[in-house]
């Protein structure tokens, strides 16, 4: 039997849908049995059950662990610049600057938070790396 292009291109559509493949024995598949659309999908590994955000925080994961590896130099100067504002703002809780108070409660806590997210990037970075250099190390 001679195959179209379009109906190639149909099958593969129909094949490659995520999460809405074609019905059980649909005759365009032409691979035999599909998952039922909606179905919950399992875990490639131990039939785990995957929810509908699995994908999506899998994407996240890799966008994170990307711009911690690849833009360290990112996080190191979120850390510098927050240490740098916790300075600043514990200065400004000196006597002589009582009018600045609020001020110096507010950079107090941004640097705070900025050199927790230094600190976590430099964190996470070092835990990948080691990662890394034991799963090369196995191989």
């Amino acid at each position: 039997m001679r195959s179209e292009p379009h109906n190639l291109l149909k099958v593969y559509r129909l094949v490659t849908r995520r999460g809405q493949g074609p019905p059980v024995d649909h005759p365009d598949s032409g691979i035999g049995r599909q998952r039922p659309a909606g179905g919950p999908r399992s875990h490639p590994v131990g039939g785990r059950p995957r929810d509908a955000g699995y994908r999506q925080r899998r994407r996240n994961l890799i966008v994170i662990r990307n711009l911690v590896q690849d833009y360290e130099h990112i996080h190191t100067a979120i850390g510098i610049s927050g240490n740098l504002l916790f300075v600043v703002g514990s200065v400004l809780f000196y006597k002589p600057f009582e009018q600045y108070h609020t001020l110096a409660v507010s950079l107090f806590v941004v640097g705070s938070v900025f050199m927790l997210i230094g600190s976590l990037g430099s964190g996470l970075r070092r835990l990948w790396q080691r990662r890394e250099e034991e799963s090369s190390s196995h191989t």
